[in-house]
């Protein structure tokens, strides 16, 4: 069960962002991955509950409420962004962890490039 369709590998995500890869080359849909596993269906939604006893999720798929049974489950949260107590740095400073960043920060070299070459650039970025 998973909320988006993709799974991402992070670490390229800084290669995304600066346009060496493209999205596809590092978040492969994951019903391509497990496309051979015939033990395994992929489904889209939101777990919104989990009964551990009678081993089923509740899920909300574009609103639609449904029950899922399980053999075995592996939960990951995901993860978020951190400023140390500093949102005010989320302006100047955007998150790395999805796919949606990394284009973000794409768009933003892609905005400061057009206006570099009308005016000298003052600031530039780096990566780590």
């Amino acid at each position: 069960m998973k909320s988006l369709k993709a799974r991402q590998r992070e670490p390229l995500l800084y290669e995304m962002a600066t346009g060496i890869l493209a999205e596809g080359d590092i978040a492969p849909p994951i019903r391509d991955i497990l496309r051979h596993q015939r033990n395994t269906e992929v489904l889209l939604g939101e777990v919104e509950s989990v009964d551990l006893q009678r081993r089923r999720l509740t899920v909300n798929t574009l609103g639609k409420r449904s029950e899922v049974r399980y053999d075995s489950l592996i939960v990951a949260t995901g993860a978020s962004q951190s400023y140390f107590g500093h949102p005010e740095f989320a302006r100047h400073a955007p998150g790395m962890k999805t796919i949606d960043d990394a284009l973000e920060l794409r768009s933003r070299f892609s905005v400061r490039s057009r206006w570099r070459s009308v005016r000298p650039m003052r600031h530039s970025g780096t990566f780590g």
